[in-house]
């Protein structure tokens, strides 16, 4: 695995676990980003990350910073 492979991997499980604790379900999610329910599992299982647009719409819908996600100091 080379080490773009590691970082896609630990920022999709960053994103999965901010999802995953956030206060709403990935229904409520859907609802709020307009990203359907499939692709949102997606996200979760599949090897599979959200676009820029997409992933700052996650951002502020579970408030979270995106450097938090991506760990940028």
């Amino acid at each position: 695995m080379n080490k773009n492979s590691i970082e896609f991997k630990l920022i999709q499980s960053r994103l999965r676990e901010t999802i995953e604790y956030s206060n709403y379900t990935l229904q409520e999610i859907s609802i709020r980003t307009n990203i359907s329910l499939s692709t949102l599992k997606g996200y979760m299982t599949e090897d599979r990350l959200p676009n820029l647009k997409r992933f700052f719409t996650l951002c502020t819908v579970l408030n979270i910073s995106s450097d938090k996600i991506l760990k940028i100091k």
